[in-house]
């Protein structure tokens, strides 16, 4: 019965079961995560900005200053591990300065999704932050 049933048009499913409400598959979203998310996707962003949460209320604004393919930048890209290896620098506030720690990052185009942000210089406008992704 298995068999003969994977042939029934849905036409036919519908009137045995026009009685009763019947969940129709929804599309699948794709999740905002780094699984999604890859050097192609944060190009077009920089210069955009991205917010933190830090404390229990204060939100900080992260803007994206370059992103960087890491084996591309490399003398040795064979020392890289990974398919892909790529580098995002944030620039943000001096003050309320975040710990180096994993964050979720929100986006207006991209989302939520979360991040280990480290702190790695300072400029005369602000403090310098990279998160390193490597998809092995």
């Amino acid at each position: 019965m298995l068999v003969l049933s994977a042939g029934i048009p849905a036409v036919f499913v519908n009137i045995v079961n026009a009685g009763q409400k019947v969940a129709k598959p929804q599309p699948q979203v794709k999740q905002n995560n780094l699984d999604y998310f890859n050097r192609t996707t944060f190009t077009p962003y920089v210069n955009t900005t991205f917010q933190i949460q830090v404390g229990r209320s204060a939100k900080v604004d992260l803007t994206l200053v370059q992103v960087t393919d890491l084996k591309a930048a490399s003398k040795h890209p064979e020392r890289i591990a990974g398919r892909e290896s790529f580098s995002l620098l944030f620039l943000g506030p001096s003050t309320k300065r975040p710990a180096d720690s994993g964050y979720t990052l929100e986006h207006a185009a991209l989302g939520k999704f979360a991040l280990f942000l480290v702190a790695v210089g300072k400029s005369a406008v602000g403090q310098y932050y990279e998160a390193i992704i490597t998809r092995l």
